[in-house]
């Protein structure tokens, strides 16, 4: 039996043997996968099936045999060829990302001799070469979900309403005048959705106090008012002794 050159300037191969083709293109099917055990990859074991059925067939001529066989085997060659190209480009990959770790970790080292390890500067040059250097880690790393509430953006065309919440008790319980608000909290309350427009409601808590001044006409000042003003002068840093 010749040699015959398949079509398509295929890559010519040993001669084929029509009873048992299974055998002899065995081992380049396993050479698609070169494995510690030289298993056949998916696309081996379906050529060699293949290569099994034609021939077990007496219905094909030697040529047409032979022609399948070449065919069977440059698939295989070219799959085992890809194969190769896909696992050096991970392995590439992968030893790119920890290069790159490696200089992660020295160029914070640097930086925290250089800067301090409580240093403003050099935690905003962090988060900069980090951005600059951000690699795709899908595989390797997940990705955290973001942590906390975020704050609510708002349309500067809503409408707000303030609503005031005071003591139920506004009486002083010393001297029995009305308490005043000393100091007040914005809390964005909710969203009402009104027909046809939108209101933003924030709601305000005033914490009050007795407000009788030291300069009135009563003998006797309020206790409450000297604890409260005592605390309030304190937080300010405003001197009223005088």
């Amino acid at each position: 039996m010749t040699k015959h050159e398949p079509r398509g300037g295929a890559i010519p191969t040993a001669d084929y043997n029509p009873s048992g083709p299974a055998d002899a293109d065995r081992s380049v099917a396993s050479g698609a996968n070169d494995g510690p055990k030289a298993e056949l990859s998916p696309v081996g074991m379906l050529c060699d099936d293949i290569l099994s059925t034609v021939g077990r067939s007496n219905g094909l001529s030697d040529e047409a045999t032979m022609t399948i066989g070449s065919r069977i085997t440059n698939i295989l060659m070219l799959f085992r060829d890809q194969e190769h190209g896909a696992r050096a480009a991970k392995e590439k990959i992968s030893a790119l990302k920890r290069d790159l770790r490696n200089v992660r970790g020295q160029l914070a080292v640097l930086k925290q001799e250089h800067f301090g390890a409580s240093s403003e500067k050099g935690q905003v040059l962090d988060d900069d070469d980090n951005q600059d250097f951000m690699v795709d880690d899908e595989e390797d790393e997940p990705k955290e979900k973001p942590k906390g509430k975020r704050r609510r953006k708002v349309s500067e065309e809503t409408e707000v309403v303030m609503v005031d919440h005071y003591p139920e008790n506004m009486t002083c319980g010393c001297c029995g005048d009305q308490l005043k608000s000393i100091k007040r909290e914005e809390r964005v309350g909710s969203l009402q959705i009104i027909p046809e427009h939108v209101i933003l409601v924030k709601d305000v808590y005033h914490t009050c106090a007795c407000n009788k001044d030291r300069r009135d006409a009563v003998v006797h000042l309020c206790k409450a008012h000297e604890v409260s003003q005592r605390r309030a002068c304190s937080v300010l840093g405003v001197d009223r002794s005088s």
